[in-house]
């Protein structure tokens, strides 16, 4: 949680103002993502925006993944930590993978 949002007075932090949540469900592989905003109106619409754009920084998925490394940790899954690096790893390497197969092998800015 960032310092903003714990200088927040506990009756204004309680009322939801956006939020977006991915889930699985048992038998599927398919991600599930549901979003919703508490109003139509401009408060939520900026936080729905504020995720919207936290969701896009590399730094929200070290945070997410360190979240979830203290957790497993805690609770002594040393075992699943090390799997779920490896499963996020792995698409890390893919996506680099890809990126690199649709670059030519000599850039044009090369050859003049």
């Amino acid at each position: 949680m960032s310092n903003k949002e714990e200088e927040k007075p506990e009756e204004e932090s309680e009322e939801l103002l956006a939020s977006i949540c991915y889930s699985v469900y048992k038998d599927s592989k398919d991600v599930i993502i549901d979003a919703s905003m508490g109003d139509y109106n401009e408060t939520c619409t900026i936080a729905i925006i504020h995720i919207l754009n936290a969701l896009s920084k590399e730094s929200h998925m070290v945070e997410t993944i360190d979240m979830i490394r203290k957790g497993l940790v805690a609770s002594g899954e040393e075992e699943i930590l090390l799997r779920i690096l490896t499963g996020v790893g792995k698409n890390l390497v893919q996506q680099t993978v890809k990126k690199d197969e649709n670059k030519p092998c000599i850039s044009p800015s090369d050859m003049l």
